[in-house]
């Protein structure tokens, strides 16, 4: 009771109490992986509204090509973003193969990620940025709230291109606070308030 003698040396009494020994230590981190859809248009419509699925996911064709961008939904978890993946779920009919991009408006900058080339079939196609492109470093909130997300495919009159399902994909990992270890004193007297 080494802590009671220290008390009991400065305070001259011993007050009836019990000393608990406490710790909390750092939890393991928290991985999370969240999907922000569309929810308005970006700066750059050059596709036409096809349709929609689901009732709230828009699609947007295109006979000539072209760039199109969307606002996304707000990011709101606490914790460092780790990854920013655009995917999209789109075509390029009548046979025609051509090379398509991921596109990414930040800073005010568009930024292109290469996909594999698109058939003439639906198929999903993504690609990530693991830091800012604009700035090199991490992704910030507010950089991922600002953030416009699409595609930009290129078509022809015999061969237009389809693009929908357009998402962020956004990864962070959470660390939760770290309490040092520490000894709480709680007195027993009624009224009295604890020691932390």
């Amino acid at each position: 009771m080494r802590k009671s003698k220290a008390l009991l040396l400065k305070t001259g009494f011993m007050p009836p109490f019990g000393v608990i020994e406490g710790y909390s230590g750092p939890s393991d981190p928290v991985d999370y992986a969240d999907v922000l859809r569309p929810n308005g248009d970006g700066d750059i419509q050059e596709f036409e509204l096809s349709g929609i699925y689901n009732e709230t996911i828009p699609w947007v064709g295109s006979t000539f090509g072209g760039t199109h961008l969307w606002q996304i939904d707000d990011y709101t978890r606490d914790g460092v973003i780790t990854s920013v993946r655009v995917s999209s779920y789109s075509r390029i009919k009548g046979g025609a193969t051509a090379t398509s991009y991921a596109v990414v408006k930040t800073h005010g900058e568009l930024h292109l990620g290469v996909l594999p080339t698109h058939r003439n079939y639906w198929a999903a196609y993504m690609y990530t940025w693991s830091v800012n492109p604009a700035t090199g470093i991490a992704w910030t909130l507010t950089e991922v709230n600002d953030l416009q997300v699409g595609g930009q495919l290129a078509a022809s009159f015999m061969s237009p291109a389809y693009l929908g399902l357009v998402a962020a994909n956004v990864e962070s990992t959470f660390f939760p606070p770290y309490i040092a270890p520490h000894t709480v004193i709680r007195p027993s007297l009624k009224g009295v308030g604890t020691i932390g």
